[in-house]
């Protein structure tokens, strides 16, 4: 039996060394088949894990590590519970578990023993706090009545691959939706992490918020704010917003009650002017992204899911990127390698909306080499009525 200094010691090992058959062997010689695969298997995605919780040997598997929330977002919810004592349902490895337990107590509960025995072993990592570990069906371990004391606060993660099949329908998630609208129901703060393209159709938007996470350029999840979190979060019930946040635990917001954006306030053009701006994928996947470019004084170049432009650079660039144009047209390849040849630039990057070009392969088609210089370029791809055009640009 392996001591966990020694488990911890092989696994860090293993993380850094090619793992070739003499090792294996000389594994399952040492500990068994069983626990020679374990310890493959946790040490093939510590990359991962380290990019999520940060340095440390950490227990996961592939898919509960693809699931676990980067801290920077595990942190930013925890915020927004203050000191209450944080039951976090469906908690996997302890993502989630880890922030809360910084600022409080958590008790953190999955009916997966495997998944509750690695959380136990992820928050002894995390010094001076209070938590506990359980494994129980999350459906039973509590009556509903339980969730109403104004002292406790509720995360829960339903498994959104029920059965290994990614699902945006909250229906189909494990525990069923049914449940997750009884604890919110019921409970005076609570958080409830769903995936981005998810479509609510049962929540009261009374009592709740829905927020879109962003993360170094990606959405991380849509997250259903219910009470007095979001008072802390400083937003307004009935409403829903985008959030970009910075590793540094700062945060950009945009909010607004205009889920799909009226068309008719948004002007929109089907040329590009001087200016393009390409929103922050949180105000995208929101569905905000007309009440954005409204605000801002943007006009919709051919459809919302598209880009934006401008004849004059934005005032305010919070959750958004802002191009300078060089050169535009159809998207043509042979005239886009033309300018390229003329201008001797090279790419820094490509961004498509609403086309069906491949960003990779169009760099590769382009022979083009990116470019870290003052001078870089960036090549972006969309559609209006008139067809598809192409833009050579500068990031302000």
């Amino acid at each position: 039996m392996l001591r966990l200094d020694q488990y911890r010691f092989l696994i860090s090992k293993l993380a850094v060394e090619p793992v070739t058959p003499a090792t294996i062997l000389a594994l399952r010689k040492q500990v068994g088949d069983e626990l020679t695969r374990e310890l493959i298997d946790i040490a093939a995605v510590q990359g991962k894990a380290a990019k999520k919780f940060g340095e440390g040997i950490w227990m996961a598997t592939a898919r509960s590590i693809e699931q676990a929330s980067d801290q920077v977002v595990a942190n930013y919810k925890a915020s927004l519970m203050g000191d209450r004592v944080v039951i976090d349902l469906c908690g996997g490895i302890g993502g989630d578990a880890m922030a809360f337990a910084k600022r409080g107590p958590v008790i953190t509960i999955d009916r997966d023993p495997r998944m509750t025995t690695m959380a136990a072993e992820n928050l002894r990592q995390i010094k001076g706090t209070s938590a506990v570990v359980v494994s129980a069906d999350v459906t039973t371990y509590f009556r509903s009545q339980q969730f109403a004391d104004p002292r406790i606060g509720i995360h829960i993660d339903p498994d959104r691959r029920p059965r290994d099949r990614r699902t945006t329908a909250p229906e189909a998630y494990e525990p069923s939706f049914g449940f997750v609208l009884s604890v919110i129901a019921s409970s005076p703060s609570s958080i409830v992490k769903l995936a981005p393209a998810a479509v609510l159709n049962e929540v009261d938007s009374v009592n709740t918020h829905r927020q879109w996470i962003s993360l170094k350029g990606s959405v991380r999840e849509q997250t259903l704010l219910v009470g007095d979190c979001i008072d802390k979060a400083e937003l307004r019930r009935g409403h829903r917003s985008a959030v970009r946040l910075m590793r540094d635990g700062t945060r950009q917001v945009f909010e607004s009650t205009d889920c799909t954006g009226d068309r008719e306030v948004v002007r929109t053009i089907d040329s590009p002017l001087r200016y393009i701006v390409d929103f922050d994928p949180a105000v995208r996947a929101s569905g905000l992204s007309v009440a954005f470019g409204t605000q801002n004084g943007l006009s919709c170049l051919g459809e919302p899911s598209g880009f934006f432009a401008s004849d004059e650079p934005p005032d305010n660039r919070l959750l958004m990127q802002c191009f300078e144009v060089t050169w535009g047209g159809p998207a043509d390849i042979k005239q886009i390698r033309k300018q390229l040849a003329q201008n001797s630039a090279r790419l820094h990057s490509i961004k498509v909306r609403n086309t069906d070009h491949d960003p990779a392969a169009l760099m590769r088609s382009l022979n083009a080499k990116t470019s870290n210089s003052h001078d870089r370029l960036t090549l972006l791809i969309g559609r209006t009525r008139k067809g598809a055009y192409a833009v050579l640009a500068k990031q302000l």
